[in-house]
């Protein structure tokens, strides 16, 4: 017998059936695709679906051969499988189409199912057609991902169409160099070394779910983002407010609202969810009342209220209020349908009240009488026996119903046998089972009774629980609205802990590109702070400070392990921060809103796939390039590395010029110090370098970010910090200066950027504010 389906992309059911913990998987989705490649462009349709939240989305639209708008929404979505339906036809694209959706699953790391033609459903069901009407292969993908979760209806479920391009996009190549996510994190991982777990501070489902959608599709809204900052604002100002909102008589512990609503929409619910969800309305009451009274108590000079506290009010608890309103007559029919004193007496399940109709009132009179027909046929056969009650025991099981026992011994001295209207049940271990024909017949009605009011109960409760599932989509509202708070509050939290700033957001037209002051990378700052003597050593960058000439590519080099990785990631995580609404690692900040981020910050071989170190470098600088514009940010890091010296300084310069054609801001992180020549040329461009101090065959890394070019990268130097051997590092020294003395026009360089670094860090270090302590190192790379 089969107990329950499961997939990759909907584990729940084979969860719940094992009696396993699934909160996990509540949000987890699969993606059907329908794909057509057409001699004018592929068009792709897909259906997102995620079982867990009884949500689908829906899209109809053109997408390129290496299908990057799927891949957009199966990192928004955090899709874990793949539908691919099997197409019968002889259609001259299938095979490419096919190749495409097998390496779109690979890149997200999803599993791959594909689904014969045969099992495809003929129909979508009504309420998904408003959506599909004008989307064939929409459509078609919703068919294939019906029929394989075996749904059939789709009327509990939320169908909408997908909206990929609403916000800010990055591929899962991005998301991983950047580390947003830990690869083997859930939901509600403690890995602080991916900022989702760093920046997970919340206390409730719902708000680490939020937090998760906010971090793989940020927002591109300035005004939507902009009342986020307000509310972050607000609860780092008030740690009295954050503190209670994140307490357990608030948010912590929260039932979560958004999933019990979903149950409550479906026919497996019961009381007990019911019940869930009343509670979680009774926190959000104290909810509402605490920040009402914070809000109140920030009120500035005079009666204008102050700007956040009025954001908060308006975006939030305005919305909850309104929402909480409309729950009230929810609430009292739970108070007047459900025993709630009956439960905090015993540890007994929800029930309905006896009370609330006239035919449980009649059962439970029935019941009482005749269970005080037994009490007295108990103690009439107490009499009968002649024994004391501490030794003539009343009980009831569900093989003889109610019965009296008495021990062995006892039972002998009374000659239970020769007693008129009195049969012996049982002789066991324990003692003598028995009861009288008058006793058996009042537990056989007592039982007809019980079966008849829990039969009644039953019928009222699918009433109420009816009742209940008109609320699910304001239930599911309330459930959205306290994740926000969640993921706010820990917005303020992580700010507050870590000393964030609030960043400034400027539109992308803006003359002034992108300002950081103080820049740290989040992830590496909180690891390396326990460490011994560890110190992160913060940076300032700033792009496109001009008119029409702006710099906005900047060409990054210096040493290995000097921090150039970490300081160009770090720049693609502030942007990501500050379009989801929260602070950012710096002391001050100025970002643009952008549409798209693409981070490279390595490659490495796939044997199993045929693809060398080399070939995933070019697979993924084609990636990168073809989703570049104005509104992108793009960090490209070492590329040209795999192959030959002139091959791979070739193909730097012409990707580094494409970089600067799309009008992109960009960072170019290169061992190619050929490419900082270019700035005297082209006035898009800036030189940038990591600081390092060498002596000699000793290099201390400054890991400060300062202007100006480096035309070494002090591998040697490195190689001795590896511990290679001597005798090796000597010659390679040896070598490296033979290779620069023949180059036209060979300077002592060491000795000339000993020169120049000392100079520009005692120039940068009278200028900062961090400077009057003694700068610690940390590793940067």
């Amino acid at each position: 017998q089969v107990m329950a389906w499961s997939s990759p992309g909907n584990p729940a059911p084979l969860l719940h059936a094992l009696g396993c913990g699934a909160e996990d998987t509540v949000s987890v989705s699969l993606l059907s695709l329908a794909v057509k490649a057409r001699a004018g462009g592929w068009q792709l349709g897909a259906s997102v679906m995620c079982p867990g939240m009884r949500r689908a989305w829906l899209l109809d639209s053109p997408d390129t051969p290496f299908l990057m708008l799927a891949e957009s929404l199966a990192v928004q979505h955090g899709v874990r499988e793949v539908l691919l339906a099997e197409d019968s036809s002889n259609d001259e694209g299938r095979d490419a189409v096919e190749g495409s959706v097998v390496s779109l699953a690979r890149r997200v790391g999803a599993t791959l199912t594909r689904v014969p033609s045969a099992q495809h459903h003929p129909d979508v069901p009504a309420a998904a057609e408003a959506v599909v009407a004008d989307r064939p292969l929409a459509r078609e993908a919703l068919s294939v991902a019906v029929a394989y979760l075996q749904v059939g209806d789709l009327d509990p479920w939320q169908v909408s169409a997908a909206e990929p391009h609403v916000g800010l996009q990055y591929d899962v190549a991005t998301a991983r160099a950047l580390r947003v996510f830990s690869p083997s994190a859930g939901i509600r991982s403690d890995d602080d070394r991916s900022l989702y777990g760093l920046m997970n501070e919340t206390v409730s489902a719902p708000g680490a779910r939020k937090l998760q959608s906010w971090l793989r599709h940020p927002a591109v809204d300035a005004h939507a983002i902009r009342k986020r900052q307000q509310v972050v604002d607000l609860l780092c100002a008030l740690p009295a407010l954050r503190e209670v909102l994140r307490g357990r008589a608030c948010l912590r512990r929260m039932p979560d609202l958004e999933r019990l609503a979903v149950r409550l929409a479906t026919k497996q619910s019961k009381l007990a969810d019911l019940m869930g969800v009343y509670g979680a309305l009774q926190r959000c009451h104290r909810i509402l009342q605490e920040v009402r009274v914070a809000c109140d108590e920030t009120a500035g000079s005079g009666d204008e209220p102050d700007a956040r506290a009025q954001s908060f009010r308006k975006t939030y608890t305005a919305t909850l209020e309104q929402c909480f309103e409309e729950t009230k007559k929810l609430q009292a029919l739970v108070e007047e349908a459900v025993d709630l004193e009956a439960r905090r007496r015993t540890s007994s399940p929800w029930l309905i009240k006896a009370s609330f109709t006239p035919t449980l009132t009649r059962l439970q009179a029935s019941c009482v009488l005749v269970e005080q027909n037994i009490d007295a046929e108990f103690q009439h056969l107490r009499s009968l026996v002649k024994g004391p009650e501490s030794r003539v025991k009343a009980e009831e099981s569900p093989a003889h119903g109610h019965h009296m026992r008495m021990t062995k011994k006892d039972a002998s001295t009374a000659s239970l046998a020769s007693i008129p209207g009195i049969r012996v049940l049982a002789v066991q271990k324990g003692g003598v089972l028995f009861q009288s024909d008058t006793l058996r017949s009042h537990s056989v009605e007592l039982g007809g009774l019980r079966k008849q009011y829990m039969d009644a109960q039953e019928a009222v409760e699918r009433k109420v629980m009816e009742v209940a599932g008109t609320y699910v989509p304001l239930l599911g509202r309330i459930g959205a609205l306290l994740g926000d708070i969640d993921a706010l509050a820990s917005f303020a939290q992580v700010a507050v802990d870590e000393n964030w700033v609030r960043p400034t957001l400027i539109d992308i037209t803006s003359e002034h590109l992108l300002e950081l002051t103080d820049l740290r990378h989040p992830v590496v700052e909180h690891a390396v702070r326990n460490r011994p003597r560890g110190q992160y050593v913060p940076s300032n960058l700033c792009l496109g400070c001009g008119m029409q000439a702006a710099r906005r590519v900047a060409v990054l080099t210096g040493p290995n392990m000097g921090g150039k990785s970490t300081f160009a990631s770090a720049v693609a995580i502030c942007q990501i921060l500050a379009q989801i609404g929260s602070f950012v690692p710096a002391a001050s900040a100025t970002i643009p809103l952008r549409s798209h981020i693409a981070a490279r910050t390595g490659a490495g071989d796939s044997p199993t796939k045929l693809i060398s170190t080399f070939m995933s470098e070019m697979l993924h600088a084609s990636s990168l390039l073809k989703g570049c514009s104005q509104s992108s940010l793009v960090i490209v890091d070492e590329l040209g590395r795999g192959t030959s010296t002139h091959d791979g300084y070739g193909i730097a310069h012409a990707v580094l010029q494409a970089l600067v054609d799309s009008g992109c801001t960009a960072l170019f992180a290169t061992h190619f110090h050929e490419l900082t020549a270019r700035v005297a040329t082209d006035r898009a461009l800036e030189n940038l370098h990591v600081s390092a101090h060498a002596t000699g065959d000793a290099i201390r890394m400054l890991y400060d970010v300062l202007p100006g070019a480096c035309d070494r990268s002090f591998g040697v130097h490195v190689a001795r910090i590896a511990e290679l051997p001597v005798e090796i590092t000597r010659d390679a020294a040896a070598y490296l200066d033979r290779l620069e003395g023949d180059r036209p026009g060979a300077v002592d360089q060491e000795s000339t950027l000993d020169a120049d670094t000392l100079e520009l860090e005692a120039s940068s270090v009278s200028d900062r504010t961090h400077s009057s302590k003694k700068r610690k190192t940390t590793i940067g790379a």
